[in-house]
């Protein structure tokens, strides 16, 4: 979740009744909800996600979905290991970049597990959710 309880009775300048915590914690989780559905992203640190890609013909890059990407730790490229600097790069923005050669063709042809996302929070997605958990609540 994006804010917490306190978060949101800093906002309100008032506390929460314990009888409330329940409608609170709903509004929290729905607000979070809602931005990781606009932004089609989880946000969050996710430490071991794994995504299984698409690859058209003539593609040198890939673009991993999740940002910021903050390391990967395994590509199988139609089910053979690749190793990391000698078969592929990554570079900034999630993107990944197959070395002397282009990707493999074909549709769930290529599997990245990686770690992606934010941890703290940032302070601006927060205050989104601060507000959106406040006017629900």
């Amino acid at each position: 979740m994006f804010c917490t309880i306190t978060d949101i009775e800093q906002f309100l300048q008032t506390t929460i009744p314990p009888e409330r915590v329940t409608s609170v914690h709903r509004a929290i989780t729905e607000a979070t909800a809602a931005i990781r559905n606009y932004c089609h992203q989880t946000i969050s640190r996710v430490l071991a996600d794994t995504v299984t890609l698409d690859v058209p013909p003539c593609r040198w890059n890939l673009f991993l979905p999740e940002l910021p990407v903050i390391g990967v730790s395994a590509v199988i490229e139609d089910g053979m290991a690749l190793v990391a600097g000698v078969d592929y790069k990554l570079a900034d923005h999630g993107v990944l970049w197959r070395v002397g050669r282009n990707w493999t063709a074909g549709v769930q042809i290529v599997s990245v597990m990686y770690a992606h996302g934010h941890d703290p929070i940032p302070d601006d997605v927060a205050a989104i959710c601060t507000r959106a958990s406040a006017r629900a609540y």
